[in-house]
């Protein structure tokens, strides 16, 4: 398939809104605690990290290989720990952006490569089900393991379904089976 500008359009303005729409989510729920907590310290803890983790990375504790009887004594943390602090915020939006629009453009792929003509309707569930799809590989596994919170999974594959709707609706009126 060659690359046409519907595609790009649509890859584009998927993105936008992907991006757009996460931002919102992020915005209203995340940063007003009401699935994210704070820590009741953040100094105390940011010593203790600081200390226990002496590069930036992904920790997890109890690890794997303790026993059982070893590992019932700690709390379950997978953390992501980078030393040097939060990004630039034009960093993570450009990062953002280019991910989203990547994840648009596959979507647009995948709509172009199937083999049935959709109605509208149908091409706008066809990116709520890849939203849907993307909503339990990256949420729902972590919930499972015990590692995200109920309500932090909920909302979050929510927040995805709901961004890839949105997203659904522009995509879907810029492609159209030919």
């Amino acid at each position: 398939m060659k690359m046409n500008r519907s595609v790009l359009l649509s890859s584009l303005i998927g993105g936008l809104v992907l991006l757009a729409a996460s931002m919102i989510s992020w915005k209203t729920v995340y940063w007003r605690g009401i699935v994210i907590q704070d820590f009741v310290n953040e100094q105390e803890v940011a010593d203790v990290l600081r200390q226990n983790a002496p590069t930036s990375g992904l920790y997890i504790m109890p690890r794997p290989s303790d026993p059982e009887s070893v590992a019932e004594q700690f709390p379950l943390v997978l953390s992501g720990i980078n030393l040097a602090g939060k990004r630039p915020l034009w960093v993570v939006l450009a990062g953002s952006f280019v991910n989203k629009v990547l994840m648009a453009f596959i979507g647009t792929w995948l709509l172009l490569h199937h083999s049935a003509k959709m109605s509208y309707a149908k091409r706008v569930g066809f990116f709520v089900l890849i939203g849907c799809l993307i909503a339990l590989a990256s949420k729902l596994s972590f919930c499972i393991k015990g590692y995200y919170p109920l309500d932090f999974t909920l909302y979050s594959m929510f927040a995805i379904l709901a961004q890839w709707f949105l997203a659904g609706l522009a995509m879907a009126k810029i492609i159209k089976h030919r």
